[in-house]
């Protein structure tokens, strides 16, 4: 399928805002390599993803706690840890929803999940 054959009804500052707090932790922890932002097409959903080549996540802190407020996997990185909180709240608002796949050392990939 092709980009221009979907339409996403969304509200553009809330999905902007998700998108803008995963780049910004996709900067924080990645200090080699690149970071890539796409989406992928499903059948009643986009997908919109952040994904970094940066320091990535250990498995025990993969979990759902990731997006609780003020969890923070490294306490020596700056930050309060409420960005991805709010990711998830504003992707919920949108009766979306937030994810991530990661790997330790490898990097991550965060993305959204909205519907058509």
């Amino acid at each position: 399928m092709r980009a221009e054959d979907v339409t996403l009804y969304s509200d553009k500052h809330r999905l902007g805002e998700i998108i803008h707090q995963y780049v910004d932790n996709a900067l924080k922890f990645t200090s080699e390599g690149g970071i890539t932002i796409g989406y992928d097409i499903e059948a009643d959903t986009v997908r919109l993803w952040v994904r970094d080549t940066g320091i990535g996540i250990d498995e025990p802190h993969l979990g759902d706690q990731l997006f609780d407020r003020f969890f923070k996997v490294d306490d020596f990185v700056p930050g309060t840890g409420l960005g991805l909180s709010i990711c998830r709240s504003l992707a919920q608002s949108l009766d979306g929803t937030v994810g991530v796949q990661s790997q330790l050392g490898q990097g991550s990939r965060f993305w959204v999940e909205l519907p058509k």
